[in-house]
Order: C-alpha cells, then sequence, then structure tokens
C-alpha cells in the first residue's frame, strides 16, 4: 500500500505539466536564494557588481537545473544551448519586467508601497509563467514520443496506482539538494 507522500513524490518526480511548474518553482526559489547570497557576499564590491554577478550566475544554475531536474532534457540540450536560449529569455523578462515597472511609475506615481509591491509580484509571477511556458515549449521541449523511444532516452514506467513517470538518462542527483527527490 502506497502512502500518500508516496503518490506525492511520484507524481512530482513525473513529467506533468504540473509536476514540472512545480519542480520550476523550486528550482526557482533556489535561484533566488543563491542570487541574495551573492549579492551579501559581494555587496562590498558595489551593489551593481553585486547584482550583476550574481543575476548571472544565479541565471546560469537556473538553466542547468531546469535542464537536469525541471524538463529532464540533459539528453536532448546541451549546456550552451540552454545557457544561450534560457538566459536570452531571461533578458527578455528582464526587459519586459523593466519597462512594465517604469510604466507603472509613470502612469500611477501615487501608488502605495504595498500596492507597488502587489504589482511588483503579479508582475514576477506573470513573467515566470511566461518563461516557464517558453522554455517548456521552446528551449526543453519534448522530442516526439517516436524519437524519444528510438534514443531509449526516457524509461516511462506506469505505477501501480496507475500514474505514469519517467525516469530519462540524465542524472542530476548530485546538481541540487532536492534532486534526490525531484529525480
Amino acid at each position: 500500500m502506497n502512502s500518500t507522500a508516496d503518490l506525492g513524490l511520484r507524481y512530482l518526480r513525473g513529467d506533468h505539466v504540473f509536476a514540472q511548474l512545480i519542480r520550476f518553482a523550486l528550482v526557482g526559489g533556489a535561484s533566488n536564494i543563491t542570487y541574495l547570497l551573492l549579492f551579501l557576499t559581494l555587496n562590498s564590491a558595489g551593489p551593481l557588481i553585486a547584482n550583476i554577478a550574481g543575476s548571472i550566475l544565479s541565471t546560469v544554475i537556473a538553466n542547468e537545473l531546469h535542464r537536469h531536474l525541471t524538463f529532464r532534457a540533459a539528453g536532448r540540450v546541451t549546456w550552451f544551448t540552454a545557457q544561450w536560449e534560457g538566459g536570452g529569455l531571461a533578458v527578455i523578462g528582464l526587459l519586459i519586467s523593466t519597462a512594465a515597472l517604469a510604466a507603472l511609475d509613470s502612469y500611477a506615481p501615487g501608488l502605495s508601497p504595498l500596492t507597488r509591491a502587489a504589482a511588483v509580484i503579479a508582475l514576477t509571477a506573470a513573467i515566470g509563467g511566461l518563461r516557464f511556458l517558453a522554455l517548456r515549449g521552446f528551449v526543453f521541449g519534448s522530442p516526439s514520443a517516436a524519437s524519444t523511444a528510438e534514443r531509449g532516452e526516457n524509461r516511462s514506467t506506469e505505477s501501480e496506482d496507475g500514474l505514469r513517470y519517467s525516469r530519462p538518462g540524465g542524472d542530476a542527483r548530485s546538481a541540487f539538494p532536492l534532486a534526490p527527490i525531484l529525480a
């Protein structure tokens, strides 16, 4: 008999959109913590340098974790492709969010700090959702089922409870503290 926790972990390890979205959010949270630690560590060199270094390194780490854990694309997508395309999406997201926040300041200058914070959170969530869709559909998109089966990249298994999950060829267990749970 499977416990609810086992069922939840099995689902989280699957290739379902919602399971990928949860892994995406976990990787994003870890990336944000990485950014914060780098920013605090490098802040003595100046906040601009700390921000740039933290942004670049946390984005590189996030792209690699998305390649291995979130979308299980290590066998299909190279490191360079993940960094080039995933990094490009991050830059586009930064430009869109910066323009949107500038527009907010221009069109609604009298917003309270709480309303402004809510707008930033909503904007960040919307851009994160668009980034998830772009990464899932364009950068780390799944190959056709036939080509996957031919290459033997995914070993799909149906569990006793009827959930389908796959174990891709790439192993990211050492790349991320939650990897044993998610991989």
